[in-house]
């Protein structure tokens, strides 16, 4: 099982997944052993602000997977060059921000966001012909997710490709692990937590 701390930028601060502001000092002392963190930058998503310095911060101590929502291949080499080691892409147009393109840019590892498949599809289509390097799920309510259609993508994903899936309470483990899920992204504050639950 794998799990790697979640935090999200929002503001141009570092909040927990209960809304207080996280300082440097505090990350450092929940970050436990692991040297990977994902960032969720809702600065970027919500109002293409990424907060590039924070980046270049934690990157100077931390892998750091950033999701923020690149609009084009600029935006990628951006986050290249403020530390990421990995980016996730999201519902990205291809006439903008070309998978390929971004490829030819850098070897980082790639995933994609599957929240908006999920909402708009029901979990039932995806075009899994694009070269990602994994795949992750962000809004994970499991008490409004659980059915048929969705068990049976997660498990189908799960099978066949590195899937993280974020969730902020350590008893849904069971339910994600009966569909295959071995990958989870925790909010930073919950990762002790997480680790006692799981093993």
């Amino acid at each position: 099982m794998n799990l790697l701390p979640f935090i999200k930028f929002y503001r141009g601060k570092s909040i927990l997944s209960n809304g207080r502001k996280l300082s440097y000092d505090d990350l450092r002392d929940l970050m436990d052993v692991d040297n990977r963190l994902y960032i969720y930058d809702f600065d970027a998503i919500k109002r293409n602000k990424p907060n590039l310095s924070l980046y270049q911060k934690l990157s100077e101590s931390y892998e750091i997977w950033v999701d923020a929502e690149p609009v084009d291949e600029w935006d990628v080499v951006d986050f290249l060059m403020a530390g990421a080691n990995t980016i996730v892409l999201r519902d990205e147009d291809p006439s903008k921000l070309d998978l390929y393109k971004i490829r030819e840019l850098t070897d980082m590892k790639i995933l994609k966001n599957l929240d908006n498949n999920f909402k708009e599809f029901g979990g039932v289509y995806f075009d899994f012909s694009q070269d990602y390097d994994g795949f992750v799920l962000i809004e994970t309510d499991v008490l409004k997710i659980k059915d048929f259609k969705f068990e049976g993508f997660v498990k189908k994903i799960a099978k066949d490709n590195d899937f993280f899936v974020y969730d902020n309470d350590s008893k849904n483990i069971t339910y994600w692990r009966r569909l295959g899920v071995q990958n989870y992204l925790v909010p930073i504050e919950k990762i002790k937590e997480f680790k006692k639950y799981a093993f």
